[in-house]
């Protein structure tokens, strides 16, 4: 027994050696080919298990050893197999996933499409992990004969468990469906900006069960899918990212409207920010000691949009600083003689 150890230890170690030294050959061989690369450094772990395991199985048919001791390690072997295989699955299927992710262009002004695409296939390699991971728990379990016996019992009472691990796992059932419609349905994508809590921020990623915001000052809003599904929430981005830039100037009543529309178009033409389709100057109300003058553009997305608000309300007040300053928003004392003085 001893000795097939030892021999045991030294031919798995062979085989790791073997597939370690081929998939670093692979990597220098084929570093023009990324994808390759990748794939490569993926799989060695999951090629080491299965290899490993594989000589485990072939080496105790050869051994001198009792047979309840060979059976045990070839159930072990066996149970490395299937983990292999099942690690195997999973790491070709995030290899594939992620490459097809990469060539999407998300960072491009038009991408809609690639935002969407993003998150099914975000949604489904996850999903594709959790299905392989069920199978390989269950092929495990099933090499034991005390999971085959309790099999039988376990099918004939199956409407009893099903509704009790239904009520138990009705949250979680119940975010997995939803992350699904999510993806499919497409409420919200990758890269969305969306306002949920009263918070601005964009969709940074979206699993099975939750998604995560990030605001604009770098904190994580971490959801359940259901909220996405039940709550009222504003997304920017869909179906098109464009969005109006509304600023909002509280003047004295004294200011020239035609003044302050001169001062945006210096603003608005010619810059890159403003994609020039919306352009208004309004007065939208007005107070007994103030009005207020609504400046209207339109941005190719919200981040742009934010940028040109604050560009358009620092030219503005800077001329009525400058130029105009009886036009700022001002306290006016009025003098009144007193009744009766001469």
């Amino acid at each position: 027994m001893l000795l097939w150890l030892a021999a045991n230890a030294v031919a798995v170690a062979a085989a790791v050696l073997v597939v370690s030294l081929a998939s670093r050959l692979v990597m220098r061989l084929l570093a023009h080919r990324p994808l390759v690369v990748r794939f490569a450094r993926r799989v060695r772990g999951p090629l080491m298990l299965l290899l490993a395991s594989t000589v485990t199985a072939s080496t105790v048919v050869e051994a001198e050893i009792s047979d309840q001791a060979s059976d045990r390690v070839t159930h072990v072997a066996l149970i490395g197999t299937i983990v292999a295989c099942g690690w195997l699955a999973v790491r070709v299927i995030a290899v594939l996933v992620d490459e097809w992710i990469r060539v999407l262009k998300v960072d491009a002004a038009d991408n809609l499409r690639a935002r969407t695409a993003h998150t099914q296939l975000a949604v489904l390699r996850r999903l594709a992990s959790v299905l392989v991971g069920v199978i390989v728990a269950a092929a495990v379990l099933w090499t034991f004969d005390e999971v085959r016996v309790a099999g039988a019992s376990i099918l004939a009472s199956a409407g009893l468990i099903s509704v009790v691990a239904g009520i138990a796992a009705q949250s979680s059932l119940a975010n997995l469906f939803a992350g699904l419609q999510i993806a499919f349905s497409a409420p919200i994508r990758y890269d969305d900006v969306v306002v949920v809590e009263g918070q601005w921020g964009r969709v940074e990623d979206i699993t099975l069960t939750y998604v995560v915001v990030r605001t604009w000052d770098e904190r994580r809003l971490i959801l359940p899918c259901t909220w996405f599904t039940q709550h009222v929430f504003e997304n920017w981005t869909r179906p098109t990212s464009a969005i109006l830039a509304p600023v909002e100037l509280e003047v004295d009543h004294c200011v020239d409207v035609d003044e302050v529309r001169r001062v945006v178009d210096e603003v608005a033409e010619g810059n890159p920010r403003w994609d020039g389709r919306v352009k208004a100057v309004q007065v939208t109300g007005s107070n007994p000691t103030t009005m207020t003058v609504r400046v209207l553009l339109s941005a190719r997305d919200a981040g742009t949009a934010f940028e040109l608000r604050c560009e358009v309300r620092e030219a503005v007040f800077a001329h009525l600083r400058d130029h105009r300053p009886e036009a700022l928003p001002g306290v006016r004392v009025h003098e009144r003689p007193l009744r009766g003085a001469a």
